[in-house]
């Protein structure tokens, strides 16, 4: 099984405010990105779950629909305690937030 994303981001469409803080936004995106790859290493499923209802809470905020949809991937199978899907996908979410970086 490997992951697309089918959703898209509307970053455009973001009130200025909210503009004005997407550095500091993908910053800690970033920061607990590192955080879920510790937890996914460690096999620690509850923090793979914590990690995914944090990023879920914030990435419709900001119309990351593509952080939304990658993490509802995760969370199903952190939910089923499967890691691998979840190891499989680390790499596309990793390219996802460069990009993210890039485009502001």
């Amino acid at each position: 099984m490997s992951f697309v994303f089918t959703k898209i981001d509307l970053l455009h469409d973001l009130h200025s405010d909210l503009r004005d803080y997407m550095p500091n936004f993908i910053e800690n995106r970033f920061k607990e990105f590192k955080e879920l790859e510790s937890a996914v290493r460690s096999n620690d499923i509850k923090s793979i779950r914590d990690y995914c209802h944090k990023q879920k809470g914030v990435a419709a905020s900001y119309k990351c629909f593509k952080l939304e949809e990658v993490t509802d991937y995760i969370h199903k199978f952190a939910l089923e305690g499967e890691i691998t899907p979840i190891q499989e996908v680390l790499p596309i979410l990793r390219i996802y937030l460069d990009e993210l970086q890039g485009s502001i």
